[in-house]
């Protein structure tokens, strides 16, 4: 059996793929890590050409859950390990928490409040925070409506749990809340 060293690869041809003894150690295996390494690397400096932060995570993540996709239940699944599997889908969650604070972290972070006391600056910041808050909601939501995710299902379950991040400490009651404590006024009965 042929020993697989950086000399019989090639120069150039990238490191060898980590031993894994539950895989195939061929050179078939070997090669096609390789070209996994380099389509990876491939994409990560093509994501750059994207202007937008967002948008540069939404290439990545749809590429990696397209390649997650055919390597699963195939031939390439064995050839290339578990362990490169779990890597791979470590990446994209990566990918997703990188779009949930490029997209949505200058959002929530507007939403935070520096301390409880209520005065009227306190009044005009917070309209001025919903304002900018609407702002950025607005622009993100017209930017993004037009861009295709593979799994928009899921990049939407991520943005709606970003927003409640923390949210316990600031919000007490939800828009269902207050409608129905409005509808419970002026009926005449003092509630404690």
């Amino acid at each position: 059996m042929a020993e697989d060293s950086a000399a019989s690869r090639g120069a150039g041809a990238g490191p060898a793929a980590p031993v894994d003894p539950d895989r195939p150690t061929s050179s078939l295996a070997v090669h096609i890590a390789w070209i996994m390494d380099v389509l990876e690397r491939n994409l990560e400096a093509k994501s750059k050409i994207y202007s937008d932060p967002s948008l540069s995570c939404v290439f990545l993540l749809n590429n990696g859950r397209y390649i997650i996709q055919k390597v699963k239940d195939s031939e390439l699944e064995v050839l290339l390990g578990d362990e490169w599997m779990r890597r791979m889908m470590a990446r994209v969650r990566r990918w997703g928490g990188e779009y949930q604070r490029a997209t949505w972290g200058k959002v929530v972070a507007v939403l935070h409040l520096g301390s409880a006391g209520a005065t009227a600056a306190t009044a005009k910041s917070m309209k001025e925070r919903l304002r900018i808050f609407n702002n950025y909601f607005e622009e993100i939501c017209r930017e993004q409506s037009g861009w295709v995710a593979a799994d928009e299902q899921e990049l939407r379950r991520e943005a709606k749990g970003m927003p409640d991040a923390g949210r316990d400490k600031y919000v007490k009651y939800t828009p269902d809340d207050v409608e129905a404590r409005i509808n419970r006024l002026f009926e005449g009965t003092v509630k404690k």
